[in-house]
């Protein structure tokens, strides 16, 4: 039988023996020495069985609210909700200012050249129009034969000095020239509805003008190559629109006596007139 000694002395050292061999003998401490290398893992043991759930213990207070966390990064836009119901119409605006009614009225009224386009030009506004009217000149007509001059009577005697007869029938008109070619068609109004539009009354969707009377007066009508004058037992020529385009001087009937006394204050309003015999009191 092995015996173990252990022995304590003053000095705080421990001397164990076997069978009377020191064995370990310990003092005080010294200074430890360097850690040992971990030894190896041991097996992991059998786990033991579960214990039994123990009593659920009372609800502990509430904690302090933690502070807000920051923000986190915005979502993706969700898709497009479905359109709204139409809402109610709205209430009928007040009726506006009816504006002023157009007019029309006419400028000046001139002569082209012959041969030349019809024109009709707006000096005013759309709301106040203001036409000019520019109409060529037709062609002249040729000049109208003279008529023939009726026979003479026989001489009678010299009676006194009578009253300048009157004057001569006019000698018959000639011909009337060819017309002028139609001019070019002007263009097409805008937005002129029919109605009176002051001096000028529209009708036919627009397309007719029709001037009022004693609008174009004698200073809007253009010039002709009639000079003017009086003119003594007078020759004319009269165009299809009615103006003169030609007029000169004539010369009057013949008034002749065979016997008696012309005396003065009588005017004779035949183109020849013979006289045969007796006076004229």
């Amino acid at each position: 039988m092995t015996q173990v000694n252990v022995t304590t002395t003053a000095a705080n050292t421990v001397t164990v023996t076997t069978d009377g061999t020191v064995a370990v003998t310990a003092s005080n401490a010294g200074p430890q020495g360097p850690s040992g290398a971990d030894g190896a893992t041991g097996p992991a043991g059998a786990d033991g069985a579960d214990g039994s759930d123990g009593a659920t213990g009372a609800t502990g207070p509430a904690g302090a609210d933690g502070a807000d966390g920051a923000t986190g990064a915005t979502g993706a836009t969700g898709a497009t909700g479905p359109a709204g119901a139409d809402g109610a119409d709205g209430a009928n605006g007040t009726d506006g200012v009816d504006g002023a009614a157009a007019t029309i009225a006419v400028g000046t009224v001139s002569t082209g050249a012959a041969g030349s386009s019809a024109t009709v030009s707006n000096s005013g506004t759309s709301a106040a129009a203001v036409f000019d009217f520019a109409i060529p000149r037709g062609d002249t007509g040729a000049t109208g034969a003279t008529g023939a001059t009726g026979p003479q009577g026989p001489a009678g005697a010299d009676g006194a000095d009578g009253a300048d007869g009157a004057t001569g029938a006019t000698g018959a008109t000639g011909p009337q020239g060819p017309a002028g070619a139609d001019g070019a068609d002007g263009a097409d109004g805008a937005g002129i509805t029919d109605g009176d539009k002051g001096d000028i009354t529209v009708s036919g969707s627009g397309s007719v003008f029709t001037i009022d009377n004693d609008v174009v007066t004698a200073a809007k009508l253009a010039d002709t190559t009639v000079a003017a004058g009086s003119y003594t037992n007078a020759n004319i020529s009269v165009d299809a629109q009615g103006r003169l385009t030609a007029a000169s001087s004539g010369s009057g009937g013949a008034l002749v006596a065979d016997g008696g006394n012309f005396d003065s204050g009588y005017s004779l309003v035949t183109s020849s007139t013979t006289y045969d015999g007796g006076s004229f009191d």
